[in-house]
């Protein structure tokens, strides 16, 4: 970005999946065997002294449910928030699409058939968000991540994922896990990095005024800002219909170009098309949108901000983590069960402390050059891809243009993008981190 006025807001999700996927197919995408195990979805704000960030609270009605900032603050821990409970009993996640954040599709079966697009399912109502089991009908695998928050700037801003600084930013890896080396011992073990590049988040922003009673509730709520007037954002409630008003979605696409290195079909405006997945390359997907009442193939580049690879930092052919690893162990001497070890430091003792970790992929400049410089088959290779320009953020590409001292409602999206090529080949991973952060700047 030419000029970044502020640091808004860290985002932290810790995901604890565990053996989620194993390859089953040849088209990107593919089903799970079993039901996957979601361990919990832990959520991290931090913003600054400026810019304040809250959590959204809703309240039932006579007329209906109307949703409004809670108190805002510098950082808000989300798995402290009794109105963000849902985020720990949510089972999995397994492939869906969406070129929207509104119609979200997947297959009947669970994996793709060849061109059949007319035999996907589709959810417009958010059926299957934060689900708390799988439904009893096996020819349904869809599931995804809904949340709301909202978001206060004290000058009008474009709001964009960002970078961050060595203390914060943004990323998704996979997280290592224990398993025993040849002396017995526990050791961490290098992670799949398939899985995150495989993985979306998507910002979805409607910036209506709210007139549903949601301003009455915040003024008698014991978090009221007097310097607030109105609010912004108004969404459809899970279950129910979406009313069409023109809204901003904006998706995160993290590991851009880390792939298997196996090409594999994937579902195009021309029908399966063997792509190739040439690792260091970028592969546009092409997710599926809903398209004159059917579903069809979407470019979505315009509205993408694409990131490098990030991967764990290694230091005498291991995992620079493992240190801390040790220093952990040292108090779990006699513990044999390899998960209690992995969701205790996950949770516990590594935290939201990955950045000491890790190596962060940067932002590609201008995603209109990236589109442009891909050939004909949505590819382009490593050398094209080095030669972009990269930065701490993506310029042509915002979630939402934030009013001074308006707060505006966001709803976030965490899912895994079954178009992706490199959906076909995932395979075992024991969890991810996803941390994100956002900046406030003009151009």
């Amino acid at each position: 970005m030419k000029k970044t006025l502020m640091k808004l807001s860290a985002v932290g999700i810790l995901a604890m999946i565990a053996l989620v996927v194993t390859v089953v197919s040849t088209f990107a995408w593919y089903s799970v065997s079993g039901t996957p195990e979601l361990g919990g979805l832990q959520l991290n704000i931090g913003g600054t002294n400026t810019i304040r960030i809250a959590p959204d609270i809703t309240v039932v009605t006579e007329d209906g449910t109307v949703h409004y900032p809670g108190k805002f603050s510098d950082s808000l821990n989300f798995a402290q928030l009794s109105s963000y409970g849902y985020l720990q009993d949510i089972v999995s996640l397994t492939p869906v699409s969406t070129a929207d954040g509104i119609h979200w599709f997947f297959p009947d079966d669970g994996s793709a058939d060849g061109d059949a697009l007319s035999g996907f399912l589709m959810d417009d109502n958010y059926a299957y968000a934060n689900l708390s089991e799988l439904p009893d009908d096996d020819a349904v695998h869809g599931s995804y991540v809904m949340m709301d928050f909202w978001v206060m700037a004290p000058m009008d801003c474009s709001l964009r994922v960002s970078y961050g600084d060595n203390d914060s930013g943004t990323y998704v890896v996979s997280l290592p896990y224990p398993v025993k080396n040849a002396d017995g011992k526990y050791v961490l073990d290098t992670p799949s990095d398939i899985l995150p590049a495989c993985v979306r988040v998507g910002f979805l922003a409607d910036t209506r005024t709210q007139r549903d009673g949601s301003m009455n509730a915040y003024t008698a709520s014991p978090s009221f800002d007097d310097t607030v007037h109105h609010l912004k954002g108004v969404y459809s409630e899970p279950g129910e219909d979406w009313d069409y008003y023109p809204t901003q979605f904006t998706i995160y696409e993290p590991n851009a170009d880390v792939h298997s290195g196996e090409s594999v079909y994937s579902i195009t405006a021309d029908g399966s098309v063997y792509r190739p997945c040439e690792d260091g390359s970028y592969v546009k997907t092409y997710p599926v949108g809903y398209v004159n009442g059917a579903p069809q193939v979407v470019d979505v580049t315009d509205r993408t901000t694409v990131q490098t690879a990030t991967r764990w930092m290694e230091e005498n052919d291991s995992l620079l983590v493992q240190q801390l690893f040790e220093t952990f162990m040292l108090g779990e001497e006699g513990v044999t069960d390899p998960l209690a070890l992995f969701r205790k430091f996950s949770n516990q003792y590594l935290g939201y402390r990955c950045d000491a970790y890790i190596e962060k992929g940067t932002f590609i400049e201008e995603t209109g050059a990236l589109s442009a410089a891909c050939n004909g088959e949505g590819v382009a290779d490593a050398d094209t891809l080095g030669a972009l320009h990269t930065a701490t953020a993506t310029e042509d590409v915002t979630i939402v243009e934030l009013e001074r001292n308006v707060p505006q409602r966001i709803r976030m999206f965490v899912w895994i993008e079954g178009q992706d090529v490199d959906c076909a080949n995932v395979i075992a991973a024991s969890g991810l981190m996803i941390n994100l952060e956002l900046a406030g700047g003009n151009d």
